[in-house]
């Protein structure tokens, strides 16, 4: 465990977490509520969560004959 990459917030965007995860070089960072920790975002996680996304919206989009 790093002691140098820093918590981020629930309710922050994923974009800022993303950022700060870039920025401090942190590939995962412990998410938190009201101080206690509730879960672990990682760029693994982002990518995953990003490719789900891409396929709901080709799925919904109608297809091209």
């Amino acid at each position: 465990m790093r002691r140098d990459c820093t918590v981020i917030q629930d309710t922050e965007p994923l974009e800022a977490a993303v950022r700060r995860m870039k920025e401090q070089s942190c590939p995962m960072l412990p998410v938190v509520h009201a101080s206690r920790v509730i879960g672990m975002l990682s760029m693994e996680n982002v990518g995953e969560w990003a490719m789900i996304q891409t396929a709901l919206r080709q799925a919904e989009s109608p297809s091209r004959v």
